[in-house]
């Protein structure tokens, strides 16, 4: 078995023409390609300006709506506790305890010793037939 030979790389002689080598653009299009590219710049940062200013907007909005948000609750709280508070007065007014001795004292009322129910009678209709339902 015969290993293969190994071969060397060829380099290429070192002309120094490659230092030499420029690229040429037509005249005037290098200014052109850096006025498009600062025109490209001023219209992203103006972009870009106006994207924050409507964030910064948009947070002013938010934060504001927050504190209505916030006085409204508070409102609401306050009117709840009033409720809470008329509705105890309410019970305290209807309260057994509070209006047995104010219709004593008051206005002279007082318990009956016995009490004496009182049946209905059916009402007479003359010359008229009662269907019952």
């Amino acid at each position: 078995m015969t290993l293969p030979q190994r071969v060397s790389p060829v380099i290429a002689p070192n002309n120094n023409y490659e230092s030499e080598l420029k690229v040429v653009l037509p005249s005037g299009s290098l200014n052109k390609q850096r006025q498009r590219t600062r025109l490209i710049i001023i219209l992203s940062s103006v972009f870009l300006g106006l994207v924050l200013f409507a964030v910064v907007a948009l947070h002013v909005v938010i934060v504001e709506n927050q504190f209505n948000l916030y006085k409204l609750q508070k409102q609401a709280n306050a009117t709840q506790a009033k409720v809470d508070n008329l509705q105890l007065q309410v019970a305290n007014l209807e309260s057994p305890t509070r209006i047995i001795p104010l219709a004593e004292n008051r206005f002279g009322m007082i318990e009956p010793n016995s009490v004496t129910y009182l049946s209905a009678v059916a009402p007479k209709h003359y010359g008229k037939s009662v269907r019952k339902p």
